[in-house]
């Protein structure tokens, strides 16, 4: 797809934003002056030739002051600069390629280390596979549009900070990392014999300059809140956590993400959290996840937005009407409104789909079906006007059916993708999801954000909430021979929201050539 002038303009825009945290302060006015020039040239839609040949100075200038991570989003700028002033040249670069040239191959490879409040987030290595509504990081990539490549969860119920460092070698040896999460010390301050703050620092101080040594980027969480344990350990706490912050100030290896203070009342005398953050005075809720997910998602953009997930962008990509694309889903809801409709649901669904529907609001007609262009060009959005009675009424969104052998065989590996948006002002909904489900193979299979009924509370819905949503890798297995792709929408009370469900996948995993 050729990109529109405005729309060079705004990925070369994007680059140079991303970039902006690793320029060191000799490259600080050339930034100020280039991004000065972007914001009128994106205000207009337009970039004068002057304007250009300018903007190209200030980039050479800041890539002399940036290191070879701030190099990959550069190269973007600059190679987006040169498509404006030279279209034959081409356009901008793909990231992942300019990454892997300048040797960050693993750039955006991301691993979890902990102990159960990180094993609850689910995934490869955890205990549950399906990335679950309790993982903070996991709700930090999806709201920052899926750019890193979730490799293991190496959480660890009951691990003390000991427990973990004798561990992380073999962690940081067995995966290819570009960074890591750390969040450890709850365990050790809530013990029958509670570790000393000094220990705590000691022990994480020396995993912190072992992931430094492997060139493995941290992202620091600070210990969570635990009303429940001694006056001594809580002073502990507050201790190890301003530590954790002091460590990484500054540091172009690491930094701190503060999730205490994220979920702590500040007004408790005890640390107690704010209200619906935890579920048993320790492990987060869904709402409790979201909140620190909401923190870490700008952190994640900014050092790994060049790699936000790549999704479906043409009808073509689809087996139905290109036998060589790796995707067997209608992708764009372009296909007309003959989807069936079950249950409380009513209204157009797109061709090829279902929708069946438990909710009882809006006088019985609780799932209403539209399709509406998207606002990125994107092809649809199949939009779900959903108005619930009652706790526990659900929505399912559907294309269920004999997917294998066309294009998918035993043994493949697959993922699902799909962006997910519910409009500011929802109320009530406490859960949304993507699932997999074969009724010829032990039923749901590895999914996203699955509900935990007796956990779950409802969402903030003052502003919009926008989602990329990626499966765990999937491996059909022998004697499957159908597989259904399933987005699952679920209210905590008598409520109302506004979903729309675009640019679905279910895809085929290629092996690296």
């Amino acid at each position: 797809m050729s990109l529109t002038i405005a729309q060079q303009i705004s990925a070369i825009n994007a680059a140079v934003t991303r970039a902006a945290p690793f320029v060191n302060s000799s490259g600080s006015a050339a930034l100020a002056s280039a991004q000065a020039i972007l914001t009128t040239a994106v205000a207009a839609g337009a970039i004068s030739s002057a304007n250009l040949a300018t903007l190209s100075g200030y980039l050479q200038s800041i890539q002399s002051a940036t290191s070879d991570v701030g190099d990959v989003f550069l190269g973007q700028a600059r190679a987006g600069v040169d498509a404006l002033v030279n279209p034959s040249h081409g356009v901008v670069y793909d990231a992942e390629a300019v990454a892997a040239a300048v040797g960050y191959p693993n750039f955006a490879n991301i691993g979890f280390f902990g102990d159960s409040i990180t094993n609850d987030m689910g995934g490869p290595g955890a205990v549950t596979v399906s990335f679950k509504s309790y993982g903070w990081a996991i709700w930090a990539n999806a709201l920052a549009g899926w750019p890193c490549n979730i490799v293991v969860n190496a959480g660890v119920a009951g691990n003390t900070t000991t427990d973990m460092l004798e561990r992380i070698d073999a962690y940081l040896n067995s995966y290819a990392l570009g960074a890591t999460t750390i969040m450890g010390g709850t365990n050790d301050i809530g013990g029958a014999s509670p570790a000393t703050a000094a220990e705590v620092i000691a022990n994480l101080g020396a995993m912190y300059e072992k992931c430094k040594a492997k060139s493995v980027y941290v992202h620091a969480f600070t210990i969570t809140p635990r009303p429940t344990i001694a006056a001594a350990q809580q002073k502990d706490l507050i201790t190890i956590n301003e530590w954790i912050k002091r460590y990484w100030l500054g540091s172009a290896q690491g930094e701190a993400v503060d999730s205490f203070s994220a979920l702590v009342d500040p007004t408790s005398t005890t640390q107690a959290a704010r209200s619906n953050m935890l579920r048993d005075n320790t492990h987060l809720t869904n709402l409790g996840a979201y909140t620190v997910g909401k923190l870490f998602a700008p952190r994640l953009s900014a050092r790994f937005g060049a790699f936000a997930r790549k999704l479906v962008s043409s009808v073509q990509d689809y087996y139905g009407n290109n036998t060589q694309s790796t995707n067997a889903m209608r992708p764009l809801m372009v296909d007309g409104t003959a989807g069936s409709k079950a249950g409380t649901a009513t209204g157009n669904i797109n061709t090829g789909w279902s929708c069946t529907s438990t909710l009882a609001g809006n006088a019985g007609a609780g799932c209403i079906g539209s399709i509406a262009a998207r606002s990125d060009g994107y092809g649809n959005d199949q939009v779900l006007t959903c108005a619930s009675s009652a706790a526990g009424q659900t929505f399912d969104l559907y294309q269920a059916g004999n997917l294998i052998g066309s294009p998918f065989a035993v043994g493949d590996q697959i993922t699902m993708e799909a962006q997910i948006t519910v409009d500011a002002g929802f109320t009530g909904l406490r859960n949304i999801s993507i699932y997999t489900y074969s009724a010829s193979s032990s039923g749901n299979g590895p999914n996203i954000f699955p509900a935990n009924v007796a956990n779950d509370v409802a969402l903030p819905g003052t502003a919009e909430l926008t989602l990329t949503l990626v499966s765990p890798t999937i491996t059909i297995p022998a004697g499957m021979t159908d597989l259904g792709f399933y987005v699952h929408g679920e209210f905590n009370n008598a409520a109302s929201a506004v979903v729309r469900v675009g640019r679905v996948t279910f895809r085929k995993q290629l092996p690296a050539y």
